[in-house]
């Protein structure tokens, strides 16, 4: 799927038990084909938590990557698990962090 036909994006981050849902800010989304990434910011839907970056980057062998403001090492890259879709992708990360979801869909 092409990044930058992405046009909506929702993420779920799971935290000691609570869950928090985010939406992304609609002209904070971009796409970059040459580096196989989007960049986008996310915005918790009942506006209680601080706005996030999220890059996520596909790797050479397909796989997919994610760092993001929220964790103390932004600059760390994340291993994500795909579900790919002709019009949406779906991602899930599982690690010590606590679960975080991302669902991204085509206007396409």
């Amino acid at each position: 799927m092409n990044f930058n036909s992405i046009s909506s994006i929702y993420a779920v981050w799971i935290d000691d038990g609570s869950s928090y849902v985010y939406q992304a800010v609609p002209e904070s989304i971009t796409g970059n084909e040459t580096s196989k990434s989007i960049r986008f910011q996310l915005r918790e839907i009942d506006g209680q938590d601080s706005d996030l970056q999220v890059v996520i980057q596909q790797r050479n062998d397909d796989s997919y990557v994610f760092k993001t403001d929220y964790y103390d090492e932004p600059e760390h890259q994340y291993e994500l698990k795909q579900f790919v879709a002709s019009d949406e992708l779906l991602f899930y990360f599982g690690g010590k962090e606590g679960p975080a979801y991302f669902h991204l869909r085509s206007s396409d």
